[in-house]
């Protein structure tokens, strides 16, 4: 798992070397697009596992999704639509295959497919309600990872496989926190403006993530792509009480990558689903007797693991601790933070008139903006857009009371899957049962973050989703 782990992370860091020469270089991203997609097909004809482990770096390495494009003139296709298409291609021949569609059946579906129902809804309620198609369209795509659910099933199936997934995603994501660090010492360090220029514009325009001076000399470096480094976090402390204690050292250092990163990121959404994921690991040490005889030791290693992460963000930069607190203790008073609240009343309004049946994908919004670019692009603070925070009243909009519901029930038998196999799971497999809570604690980490920023409603957040949900139900003797 070492050289699985060193080469996920090596593999990364090329990436986004090759990614910093796409800005200057277009053939590069033409190359490597292609060569994704192939790679996810001789991935995918390899084992299933493997397949999804690509599906799910991509996810842990692009961020928003755009970083190599495939420009074919008429048609401009991200190397994440290209490794998409190749999995949904497999996903459906997955439920062609006999032998593959009876151990699919074998799997609870019913709630995922009540919220597919429910997303063909919205797109017809988009159309009736007179959206218009390319928004209907847009909007509604980010939920069409949750089509790949029989290879996420197909996977977790697989003896080692969610190991496997899980060492691929501790080497992507500490690539991820690596290249968050080395940014924010760059931009902290007084380098040449040409070379600040270059980082930032790279960035910027592969929608890697933003970066946004604060006061005293910080730098808030955020990537889309940190919730991975949210849910990194806790799936690496439960699989580093998973083993002997010879073999802690590649899981304790993810943790501390995932922490620091986390601290630099200045999301106050993630620092509350972080500290939420962490509550509820302590409950279930409580609650099951099984955990008890560890569970000290378990929840010191987590508080000097993430305290270690804390250290190495100050270290980077000492202006960090400065700014930690207002950020903390504040709600409002950030252009961010106020226009959030601004949308909020809006939404709820709009909701309010149509609570049952919703507006179907697409629906626009206009409300007050604090954003400074959105206020210099659009020559005024009055922003219109179909693309919200609080994902949950997303939810609600667009596809009614019943899309809400659905998607809430997903969630719940998720969870309700998670306690019942750990239930189960009993002193029988000690190494299974640290791995649960590591899971369920990350996907309630998930779940929290959704209610302020949107996750669930993306690929970013439905391919761990996907990955907890093919994880909870499947046999307990395999993993």
């Amino acid at each position: 798992m070492v050289k699985l782990f060193s080469l996920s992370f090596l593999l990364t860091i090329a990436a986004y070397g090759l990614s910093f020469l796409s800005v200057r270089i277009p053939l590069v991203d033409t190359i490597i697009s292609a060569a994704a997609a192939l790679a996810a097909v001789a991935l995918f004809r390899k084992s299933v596992v493997w397949g999804v482990s690509f599906v799910l770096a991509e996810l842990v390495f692009g961020s928003f999704g755009r970083v190599f494009v495939l420009d074919l003139g008429t048609l401009a296709l991200s190397a994440r639509q290209l490794i998409f298409l190749v999995a949904l291609g497999f996903s459906m021949a997955a439920l062609l295959d006999l032998k593959k569609r009876q151990g699919i059946r074998q799997t609870t579906l019913w709630p995922i497919g009540l919220v597919i129902a429910f997303l063909g809804y919205g797109v017809l309620r988009g159309i009736i309600a007179g959206n218009t198609l390319e928004n209907v369209i847009g909007d509604a795509n980010g939920y069409l990872p949750l089509f790949l659910a029989p290879i996420f099933i197909l996977a977790a199936k697989e003896d080692g496989g969610i190991r496997k997934i899980l060492f691929v995603i501790f080497g992507v994501s500490a690539a991820l926190s690596v290249l968050t660090f080395a940014v924010l010492w760059i931009f902290t360090h007084d380098l040449p403006e040409p070379v600040l220029r270059a980082i930032y514009t790279w960035i910027r325009d592969e929608r890697i993530g933003e970066i946004t001076r604060a006061p005293g000399g910080f730098y808030r470096v955020f990537f889309q792509s940190h919730v991975w480094s949210l849910v990194g976090y806790f799936l690496a402390l439960g699989y580093h009480e998973s083993i002997t204690k010879k073999a802690r050292a590649l899981p304790a250092l993810v943790v501390v990558l995932a922490a620091g990163t986390l601290l630099v990121s200045f999301s106050r959404a993630f620092w509350l689903a972080q500290a939420t994921g962490l509550v509820v690991g302590g409950g279930l040490i409580i609650a099951f007797k099984h955990l008890r005889s560890k569970g000290w030791r378990a929840l010191s290693g987590t508080a000097l693991l993430t305290v270690l992460g804390f250290l190495l963000a100050l270290g980077i930069t000492r202006s960090v601790g400065g700014v930690l607190a207002p950020r903390l203790l504040s709600v409002s008073g950030e252009a961010a933070a106020d226009s959030r609240w601004n949308l909020l009343p809006v939404m709820w309004k709009a909701i309010g008139k149509h609570p049952m049946l919703g507006y179907g994908f697409g629906k626009e919004l206009t409300y007050t903006t604090r954003d400074p670019r959105l206020i210099a692009q659009n020559g005024t603070d009055q922003y219109t857009t179909y693309s919200f925070e609080w994902g949950y009243l997303d939810f609600w909009l667009k596809m009614g009371l019943g899309g809400l519901v659905a998607y809430l029930l997903l969630i719940g038998w998720i969870i309700r899957d998670l306690w019942l196999r750990l239930r189960g799971e009993g002193s029988r497999s000690n190494q299974n049962t640290w791995q649960t809570v590591g899971i369920l604690s990350g996907f309630i980490a998930l779940v929290v973050v959704h209610a302020f920023s949107p996750y669930l409603n993306h690929p970013l957040g439905i391919g761990f989703l996907l990955l907890t949900w093919g994880y909870a139900n499947h046999p307990t003797n395999v993993s």
